[in-house]
């Protein structure tokens, strides 16, 4: 329901892989979204990088990260956006 609740408010459409773990939704048919409440760091980060490829690009939005957002040459880090917490606890849905 987070995921979801992200890419409707990022913009891409909810289109979960079955087989790749950090493809949640997309905007593009190279651009990709990632949503986790995980904490990342720097070397999870790199590791995400070299699994997307020089071809595609991917947001990440995670609860936290360790390292600063620039320097993956494919990779867009941002937090998970406050207004969707109550949205992942089922307190209120997103309408556009």
């Amino acid at each position: 329901m987070l995921s979801q609740a992200v890419c409707k408010l990022e913009g891409f459409i909810y289109a979960p892989s079955d087989t790749v773990y950090w493809q949640h939704g997309h905007s593009t048919e190279r651009d990709f979204i990632y949503v986790t409440t995980a904490n990342l760091s720097h070397d999870q980060l790199l590791q995400l990088s070299d699994e997307v490829g020089g071809e595609r690009s991917l947001l990440v939005v995670c609860s936290a990260f360790r390292g600063r957002k620039e320097g993956y040459a494919n990779l867009t880090v941002k937090k998970i956006p406050k207004v969707t917490v109550p949205v992942a606890n089922g307190a209120r849905t997103i309408t556009a």
